[in-house]
């Protein structure tokens, strides 16, 4: 159990220093490229290192909890479109999906973090 446990936190340091990592090179790229006055942020990037992170915490299992509730927001987005517009845009569409899915996947990350007792079925 002891053996579990510090492979558990070295994988949690591992994820923590990926992230802050990755936030560096972001915030370094921006100060260094001043083409804009808003900063930019790849949210396909923070998306895609926060599903990583979940995927070492969570087994496949749970996994796929997460993975179906982001499904589902990407398929609100759309209703909530089509109900309010009448129309599906794409570009109004993908702004608000990538802002969501970083969040969700964020919250996901957190509860990952301290779900690591989760039993498999």
């Amino acid at each position: 159990i002891v053996r579990e446990d510090a492979v558990r936190v070295k994988n949690i340091i591992t994820e923590l220093v990926m992230l802050a990592g990755y936030g560096l090179v972001e915030w370094l790229v921006n100060r260094l490229i001043r083409r804009q006055k808003k900063p930019v942020h790849l949210l396909w990037v923070w998306t895609t290192l926060l599903i990583i992170s979940c995927l070492i915490n969570l087994t496949f299992y749970w996994f796929a909890y997460p993975v179906i509730i982001w499904m589902l927001i990407g398929i609100g987005l759309v209703i909530h479109q089509l109900w309010t517009s009448h129309q599906f845009l794409y570009q109004r569409f993908w702004p608000r999906f990538w802002q969501l899915t970083v969040f969700f996947w964020l919250v996901a990350f957190v509860l990952s973090l301290l779900g690591n007792r989760l039993p498999v079925v």
